[in-house]
């Protein structure tokens, strides 16, 4: 049986470690690649626990029947964590198998600095996926015998997911960060409580399900259902200082419109969000607006339907998945007919000029 060892702090997994471990397997022959998950210590610093990486790393991969996840290095008691030791033990426990150990360009020529580098290099072919941005030295290539991987390049990587520029991994592992307020989930709930943490997701999620449902773009949904009420508890006092200074001519509406525009405020300056159909779709997701995009109107859909808010709306929801725009105008309607059973306000100048484009 031939085995891939791949290792790394998978934190989180993303969609470029599975690439890079599909190619290898396609590339080799393999039967197995064996996701080794590194631990913590006191010389790397992981954003998220232990635990918390495993977890999604299972999640990751438990659809995937050639994908093993491992937890040998996670169960050793030394403090020093070598590959060399690691694919002792993996040898020992499979010793009719023949080994190869995946690594990057960038981990492949430093590969002489590892420890016992020629002692790995004697238990595993070194198959290394090249990367553009660093190619293949030649010395380390010929001396360790190394194998070239040639597959699909990738702009993902774990870091962007820990700052929300980035939700290339799987749906499964995105939902266990929010749950868990790993990462980017911190600096959300800096600004939103827990209650409101949970209306944005399930915001999100339906979002999420509308866009695949439309084939549209589910991770700008996503990002916009998670988003979309950042700006709902600031201080009132740092309320209208940011409107006063960014928004002055929407500083007459009524102030529970403002948290809209502070929420965009907030997901350019903290989140760094430059997509300007994310941002508008902010924007304006309480009021509406004239000229929608499909975002907008999904938005702002899945912000009055979404199935907590207290009332059936499963019927709203089916129309929205069905078709996105008949499905938002249906919800706008919807929506007009309450704010007048509760005597509240349809006339301020966005939400009059968005209801007169799609019902009149």
């Amino acid at each position: 049986m031939k085995r891939i060892i791949f290792g790394g702090s998978f934190d989180p997994i993303h969609r470029g470690h599975f690439l890079m471990a599909k190619r290898a397997k396609e590339e080799l022959n393999a039967d197995i690649v064996e996701f080794v998950i590194a631990p913590s210590s006191r010389w790397k610093k992981m954003n998220a626990s232990e635990e918390h990486r495993l977890n999604m790393m299972k999640k990751a991969l438990h659809d995937i029947p050639w994908a093993h996840v491992s937890t040998v290095e996670l169960k050793k008691k030394s403090k020093t964590n070598y590959t060399f030791d690691t694919l002792e033990i993996l040898k020992s426990k499979h010793p009719k198998d023949e080994f190869f150990l995946l690594i990057g360009s960038d981990q492949a020529n430093q590969f002489d600095k590892w420890y016992k580098p020629d002692e790995i290099a004697a238990l595993a072919q070194i198959a290394v996926y090249l990367r553009e941005d660093y190619p293949l030295g030649v010395d380390n290539k010929k001396r360790f015998r190394m194998r070239e991987i040639k597959g699909e390049a990738f702009d993902v990587s774990s870091s962007a997911i820990r700052s929300l520029a980035s939700l290339d991994t799987k749906e499964e592992v995105v939902d266990y960060i929010v749950k868990n307020r790993l990462y980017f989930m911190k600096d959300v709930s800096k600004f939103i409580g827990e209650k409101r943490i949970s209306h944005s997701f399930e915001v999100a999620k339906l979002a999420r399900k509308i866009a695949v449902s439309n084939n549209l773009d589910p991770t700008k949904a996503f990002v916009a259902g998670l988003l979309h009420d950042i700006g709902k508890e600031v201080a009132p006092n740092r309320q209208t200082a940011i409107m006063n200074k960014y928004y002055p001519e929407y500083v007459h509406l009524y102030r529970w419109i403002h948290h809209q525009f502070l929420g965009e405020y907030i997901a350019k300056t903290t989140f760094n969000i430059t997509d300007k159909d994310l941002l508008t779709a902010i924007k304006f997701h309480a009021t509406g607006t004239t000229d929608m995009s499909p975002l907008a109107m999904i938005l702002y859909s899945a912000d009055k339907i979404e199935p907590t808010r207290g009332f059936d709306s499963r019927d709203l929801i089916e129309a929205c998945l069905k078709d996105y725009e008949s499905g938002f105008i249906i919800v706008l309607q919807a929506n007009k007919e309450f704010l007048l059973s509760k005597k509240l306000d349809i006339n301020n100048e966005l939400t009059k000029a968005c209801m007169e484009q799609y019902l009149d």
